[in-house]
């Protein structure tokens, strides 16, 4: 599925990544968790194709990210959702039109022809009957429904997480990671978050790593990340979080 291989990247004299192998299947769930500015973010990037890594390289179902044409990265990157910290809606957009976003740039379909899909998906979020409001009306929590919305609007593979709770209130944090685990288990779509939110690390993921030092570690799962041998995962659970 997604394989970095020997991966190094680094800007001017700092090095934001150095060798690192990371390796995640069909239907994996996997959690990346470090302080702030460690490179976590940056690692989905590469995946997307956004930055390509100075040395090693990012493959995705075998495949060459860095070799792949234009064409074959936009079709790679209708398979690799993302959900964005901000949701990253287009404010002068109706929820409609934001889901329907990549049938109507990608496919040339007319918003009136994708409406029906359009619904069906925000009925997959608990957002029916919102299709012609604007995002300026919704709260935080639902500008993250609609943006997953998008984004599993064109069935992707894999969908990558980037702090998908920031900023919510517990409720709406587990109404979010609720939402994350029925999409991995009903419809098979493998997880990648970036995530400091401990009770959505623990709730959404089966595996956790954690980024330091320019190198990606086991950090181990939910039922033994909190019990690591390893000092450095136990303090960042504990105090980091």
């Amino acid at each position: 599925m997604i394989f970095l291989k020997n991966v190094s990247l680094q800007f001017d004299q700092k090095v934001i990544l150095n060798n690192v192998d990371f390796k995640v299947n069909q239907g994996d769930r996997v959690a990346i968790i470090g302080e702030s500015g460690c490179g976590k973010s940056t690692l989905l990037k590469l995946i997307l194709g956004f930055l390509q890594p100075n040395n090693g390289d990012v493959l995705y179902n075998g495949v060459s990210i860095s070799s792949m044409t234009t064409s074959e990265l936009r079709s790679m990157r209708m398979k690799v959702g993302m959900l964005f910290q901000s949701a990253a809606l287009f404010d002068s957009m109706t929820v409609g039109e934001n889901v329907a976003f990549s049938w109507c740039e990608n496919q040339g379909e007319d918003y009136d022809k994708v409406s029906d899909k359009v619904n069906e998906v925000l009925e997959m979020v608990d957002m029916a009957g919102y299709a012609d409001d604007m995002p300026a009306s919704l709260s935080g929590g639902q500008r993250k429904r609609i943006g997953l919305a998008r984004t599993i609007a064109m069935s992707p593979d894999v969908i990558l997480y980037d702090e998908p709770t920031t900023g919510l209130d517990p409720i709406l944090s587990t109404s979010i990671e609720n939402l994350i685990v029925k999409l991995s288990k009903e419809f098979g779509i493998t997880t990648i978050m970036v995530s400091h939110q401990k009770s959505t690390i623990l709730r959404t993921v089966d595996t956790i790593y954690m980024m330091n030092d320019a190198n990606l570690i086991y950090a181990g799962t939910p039922l033994t990340i909190e019990k690591s041998d390893n000092e450095l995962v136990r303090n960042f659970m504990s105090g980091g979080l």
